[in-house]
């Protein structure tokens, strides 16, 4: 019944059968239930569809994000944006004529403050134009 080669364990018939019973089952194994392999395989699939989905959601959640980012700063700080008022100077660039001007006339709004520039040519003066801040005026009644 026993193996000389293993080493021989004092206890009774309890012992033995134990043995007995343990080697029979390691000698002949139960396969796995049927579709447990498949209920695997599908359990995966799903976690990795899931993840899929969250990381897609997450990368659109970040683009519109980064969209939203973009304009924002675009439109704060570009000059020529409607209703935006300028946080630095705005050059005014003149178009060429084909006969010279002798003289220009710019005025400057009540919101507006105009600053000349010394330049190298004398009959040349560049105006830098700022927005006016301060405190509000009251409205006339």
């Amino acid at each position: 019944m026993s193996d000389p080669s293993e080493p021989r364990r004092e206890g009774g018939v309890s012992d033995a059968l134990l043995d007995e019973l343990l080697r029979a089952a390691a000698a002949d194994r139960a396969p796995l239930p049927p579709g447990v392999a498949e209920d695997v395989e599908r359990f995966i699939a799903g976690r990795c569809r899931r993840r899929r989905r969250t990381l897609a959601g997450l990368a659109a959640a970040a683009a519109v994000v980064l969209f939203a980012c973009c304009w924002w700063a675009k439109r704060s700080l570009d000059p020529g944006a409607p209703g935006v008022r300028s946080p630095r100077p705005v050059p005014a660039v003149a178009r060429s004529a084909s006969a010279p001007v002798a003289e220009v006339t710019v005025s400057a709004g009540a919101d507006t403050i105009a600053v000349p520039v010394r330049q190298g040519h004398p009959t040349v003066t560049i105006y830098r134009l700022y927005a006016a801040v301060g405190p509000p005026r009251p409205e006339r009644r």
